[in-house]
């Protein structure tokens, strides 16, 4: 199976669009990690949609497509941008629940 996947970041509400044949969760684990540096620069995540594909040319095709004009307005469409008051509370409840796991 073959997953795209959307994730809004709750520093400054940009969205990131991928695809992998990985598990979409496991993905949002990577990117909230900080796996590159553009990930560490807008983590945290979360995830807003996911779709599965038979094979990767279809996922390669649907993540190309979400990323061009049409695909940004559908995305745009289907989940308007976060508030900034509610990207705040989220953010502090994301640090909160950080500190949390690691004492």
């Amino acid at each position: 199976m073959f997953y795209v996947y959307v994730l809004r970041s709750l520093r400054n509400n940009k969205r990131y669009v991928g695809y992998t044949a990985r598990p979409p969760l496991d993905k949002l684990a990577e990117h909230n990690m900080g796996s590159t540096r553009w990930a560490r620069q807008n983590r945290p995540f979360i995830l807003l949609h996911t779709e599965e594909f038979e094979n990767s040319t279809e996922a390669r095709k649907r993540e190309l497509f979400l990323k061009s004009g049409k695909g940004r307005q559908l995305l745009d469409e289907m989940f308007p941008r976060l508030s900034r008051r509610l990207i705040s509370l989220r953010l502090k409840l994301s640090k909160s629940v950080e500190r949390v796991t690691v004492n």
